[in-house]
């Protein structure tokens, strides 16, 4: 703003944003476990499922910039174990684990002459204004486990060998800030439309 009789700019003060936005936490969790035994052999199952749901604020907690978390795990397990004899025991174990983590963003249309929509920073008010900075971002994890273990007793002796395979699947995202950022210094910087000359 300038002032009219003396021709020199008038800082305009602002004051403290305090913005919120929805904040939660859902969380669903099960676990089913079952045993069978008959004469040297015992069977047993295990399955655990957890589900979580929670917004994805963004640093300046607009509704508009909220996005989605999400958090999924499943695991199963299968034993087997057969008492062959005083001295001899196998273990047949095989089991399966599936991890998912995501922080999505909302759609949000992006300004003119960009294809999504960055994060834009003022220095002097302590102001971000977009999704949350380092999302979207996520990954899965699947892991499966196959383990066969024959134990020998003999005397004061103990022997234990066997096999254990696994296979790790995990594809992840993760590149910060993907979307952009630019920041400011002050306020009428980005106003008048200067070039970016914040600290970061």
């Amino acid at each position: 703003m300038v002032n009219n009789a003396t021709g020199l700019a008038v800082p305009i003060q602002i004051g403290t944003l305090a913005p919120s936005a929805p904040s939660y936490d859902r969380q669903f969790d099960y676990n089913i476990n079952g045993d069978y035994v008959e004469g040297n052999h015992r069977l047993s199952v295990r399955f655990m499922n957890h589900h979580e749901r929670a917004p994805n604020d963004a640093n300046f907690p607009l509704p508009i910039f909220s996005g989605s978390y999400q958090a999924d795990d499943q695991s199963a397990t299968v034993s087997h174990v057969w008492t062959m004899s005083p001295t001899m025991v196998n273990e047949l174990r095989v089991g399966f684990r599936h991890n998912t983590g995501l922080w999505a963003i909302p759609s949000l249309t992006p300004p003119a002459g960009l294809d999504q929509f960055p994060n834009i920073e003022m220095d002097d008010l302590g102001l971000n204004l977009g999704p949350q900075t380092e999302s979207p971002q996520g990954g899965h994890q699947n892991n499966y486990e196959a383990t066969d273990i024959m134990t020998w007793v003999h005397g004061k002796h103990t022997v234990k060998y066997g096999v254990d395979c696994r296979d790790w699947i995990a594809p992840s995202l993760f590149l910060p800030r993907a979307r952009g950022e630019y920041e400011w210094s002050t306020l009428d910087s980005y106003v008048h439309d200067y070039m970016p000359d914040g600290a970061n």
